[in-house]
């Protein structure tokens, strides 16, 4: 097993409880997701600092993030990264209708690996190296993966917020960045963003702070120049105002060219077309600017081809 400690001061400790709520309603479910992690137990340890409270967590893999230094940051097998899309939906299908919980901070480091074939401590021990040959090999060994949903330290309830700002800046959803509220909808958006990142070995968005526009602004720039679309249906946002003069023209920052997902990784990433439609023809669900237009997990589950892997028998739970 593996036991999370946690910091002895009472914010820390407050959270702490707070996930213990999460991760008990998680493990009461009579039909638990494979892909969300399990807390075994928990208890409080005292120390020279304090008590702590300390959670028992099943044993995880590398996540992510390390899986992709060891392609060299190239990005994955696009069939590998299919399976790894198709299970994370798995585990936020559960954690949404059968859990009432957003996990609201999906990203690389927060899903890991439960590998089968792999020792756990030889991909530990692995260092990146460069080549097809290199990928192919590494291919064979870890087709296998399972990936579990981890970290629920900010995850909250449906319909009790504990922030407003949630998920971290790359995998952000518009929804949030314009402050017009948020739903499970959210995550799905960071899924998006995470299955371009598993492929390319590049961030979707990567905004950043300019003379006279924020970072907020860039953001919502380049998310309009990769979707096509307009945030009129986040005009409600707390933050819209302050950001457009009209539909398509923003205060503070020119509007780029639209350059599409598709567009990115036919000509930047060198996919092919028809492997780059069929992506795109994905990632349009998960990234639409309207959450109430955005495919929900189980959604996605049962209707995106794209997600059908041959010899996956597993069926939406």
């Amino acid at each position: 097993v593996a036991v999370k400690i946690v910091k002895g001061a009472q914010k820390y400790t407050d959270t702490a409880l707070d996930e213990i709520k999460l991760l008990g309603v998680i493990r009461e479910k009579q039909n638990a997701s494979r892909h969300v992690i399990q807390m075994l137990g928990h208890f409080r340890l005292r120390g020279p600092n304090g008590e702590h409270v300390c959670m028992v967590m099943e044993v995880m893999g590398p996540n992510l993030l390390r899986l992709m230094r060891l392609f060299g940051m190239e990005g994955l097998p696009t069939g590998v990264v299919r399976k790894v899309a198709r299970q994370v939906l798995k585990g936020l299908d559960f954690l949404h209708r059968k859990c009432g919980i957003i996990h609201t901070d999906i990203k690389p480091e927060n899903i890991f690996l439960r590998l089968r074939k792999l020792e756990l401590s030889e991909l530990a021990a692995e260092t990146p190296t460069h080549g097809a040959a290199r990928k192919n090999r590494d291919t064979l060994e870890i087709e296998n993966i399972e990936v579990v949903i981890g970290d629920l330290g900010n995850a909250c309830w449906v319909d009790e917020k504990f922030a407003v700002e949630i998920q971290t800046r790359h995998y952000r959803a518009p929804e949030v960045i314009l402050d017009a509220g948020y739903s499970t909808q959210c995550d799905i958006w960071s899924v998006g963003c995470v299955v371009f990142e598993l492929l390319t070995g590049h961030f979707l968005f990567s905004p950043k702070e300019r003379p006279g526009c924020s970072k907020d602004e860039d953001h919502i720039a380049q998310i309009m120049s990769r979707t096509g679309e307009t945030m009129a249906s986040l005009s409600h946002g707390k933050k819209y105002n302050a950001m457009f003069r009209s539909r398509r023209e923003m205060r503070n920052r020119k509007t780029d060219k639209i350059v599409t997902v598709e567009t990115v990784l036919e000509r930047k990433h060198n996919f092919n077309p028809l492997a780059a439609r069929d992506i795109a023809a994905f990632l349009v669900q998960v990234l639409a600017v309207d959450p109430r237009r955005r495919a929900s997990a189980r959604r996605c589950l049962l209707q995106s081809p794209w997600l059908e892997v041959i010899g996956d028998s597993d069926n939406a739970e």
